[in-house]
């Protein structure tokens, strides 16, 4: 045992083994050398062995005092609990985000398409105060006992995306401008440029501005604006003509509508909005209409059928811009051909229709009748109630050798009730079995006739054929 270690465990070892006189010998003895201690606490002992004679023992253990730890060394290991807790509390909150997503995850597949169940949170631009172009319409009614849904609920598909976006036609009036979804200026929007998704267009001025789509075209008139974002048309302004010939989605205020195909006119107001469907049907919500009706955009679901006279009305307005070459209404002697019959009610359930009388040879005008002169561009718009599959419309037109007789086939619907033919005219042609074409601009005709044509399965077969509102027109 070395002399430092014996200064430390002798006092705790000879404690108590000695008298008093003798510990205090020893005591002395260990501050000047600890061999002579060890002398002092032997003879002691040998002497109690010899004499017989023990002061009380009391157990004693010796022990070696704990160490201390250096404070560098009591650094660091705290550093490093704290670095250990952070890494826990990190892969903690790792664990807790990764199984919220997987949460949100599951919520996001049980819920329906966004298409069908979400209403967009529309925030209605300033507009200028509302103008109602139909100052005859009656205000909108409750939803009648009998509503016209035609159908079950169909879903409305994903709506298709515009291949190239909108594009601004050529031959727009007034100014067009344009604004991004994270700009604040407006533009002029020149004619062919595209669209981007989630632009706003604006249409400042009273004029004409055209714009297509993929399926869809959009026409306006006067002052209005709309949103294109995500294959989605949001009106926010004005008054604007909408023919779809394919699944479009549209919104206004707290509505939103899918197309089936046809044609319909918006007016978005700050708190709603009108729409009036003329042609197709739309989907509001889990109904599907077909009828000629006009709809508030408002959430209510208020609707009521439109009045023969605002169809009409409509219907003008539909057609935008244009100049009228011919008119059969069957209402004065002046817009009611030679050759047909009368009969009420018109198609739209007033007035009167036209109809093949037995012996003429179809509902028109005697080959001496001039009826106009041939414009660019010019279609045949008509009502037609008929049981043949096909109708032929036939003219002659003047030359300067003399006329020629032009014809071409329409087909219909074969069905018991009205519907409406908006054809070409240039799909006229000199006779069924030549090519040359029938419609020429400039040109003088007369003898316009429309008759069933012959079915070759039935040939000696006579079809019924009523028409109402006929119109001959070409766009501005």
């Amino acid at each position: 045992m070395d002399e430092q270690t014996f200064r430390r465990l002798a006092p705790d070892a000879v404690a108590g083994r000695l008298d008093t006189a003798t510990y205090e010998r020893w005591k002395a003895a260990t501050g000047e050398n600890p061999e002579r201690a060890s002398f002092v606490v032997r003879v002691a002992e040998a002497d109690a062995k010899v004499s017989g004679i023990y002061e009380a023992i009391k157990p004693v253990q010796a022990r070696e005092p704990s160490r201390r730890v250096p404070k560098r060394t009591a650094v660091v290991m705290a550093l490093a609990i704290s670095l250990l807790g952070l890494l826990a509390g990190a892969l903690a909150m790792h664990s807790y985000i990764r199984s919220q997503k997987r949460i949100d995850d599951n919520k996001a597949a049980l819920l329906p398409p966004a298409n069908e169940t979400k209403a967009p949170d529309n925030t209605p631009v300033e507009t200028p105060p509302e103008n109602t172009p139909l100052d005859n319409s009656p205000p909108p009614t409750n939803t009648p006992d009998d509503p016209p849904i035609k159908t079950d609920p169909v879903p409305n598909s994903d709506p298709p995306k515009a291949m190239d976006g909108f594009r601004l036609l050529d031959g727009a009036t007034g100014l067009v401008s344009v604004r991004g979804e994270k700009d604040d200026r407006w533009q002029r929007l020149e004619p062919g440029q595209v669209l981007k998704d989630g632009d706003s267009v604006s249409f400042n001025e009273t004029g004409v501005a055209r714009f297509t789509a993929p399926g869809l075209s959009l026409s306006m008139q006067q002052p209005a604006q709309f949103e294109y974002r995500d294959g989605v048309v949001r009106f926010t302004n004005g008054r604007v003509v909408v023919r779809a010939t394919t699944d479009w989605n549209f919104s206004c205020y707290k509505t939103t509508w899918g197309s089936l195909g046809g044609a319909f006119i918006v007016e978005p107001r700050k708190l709603g909005g009108e729409l009036f469907l003329l042609e197709g049907g739309v989907i509001v919500g889990n109904s599907v209409y077909t009828d000629a009706l006009q709809i508030t955009l408002d959430g209510s679901g208020n609707y009521h059928e439109l009045t023969p006279e605002q169809i009409r009305t409509l219907e003008s307005e539909l057609l935008g811009p244009h100049s009228m070459l011919l008119r059969w209404d069957g209402e004065a002697k002046e817009t009611t051909p030679a050759y047909c019959a009368l009969i009420e009610p018109g198609a739209l359930g007033d007035g009167h229709a036209l109809t093949r009388k037995p012996g003429d040879p179809g509902i028109g005008v005697t080959p001496s009748t001039a009826v106009f002169t041939a414009e660019s561009n010019a279609r045949l718009r008509m009502r037609v109630k008929t049981n043949a599959a096909r109708l032929r419309i036939e003219f002659r037109v003047h030359l300067e050798s003399g006329f020629r007789v032009v014809d071409a086939l329409v087909d219909v619907p074969p069905a018991e009730s009205w519907t409406v033919v908006d054809v070409p005219l240039e799909a006229l042609r000199a006779g069924r079995s030549r090519d040359e074409p029938g419609w020429l601009p400039g040109r003088e005709y007369s003898a316009f006739l429309v008759v069933p044509a012959a079915d070759p399965a039935e040939p000696l077969a006579r079809h019924e054929l009523q028409i109402d509102d006929l119109l001959v027109y070409a766009a501005d």
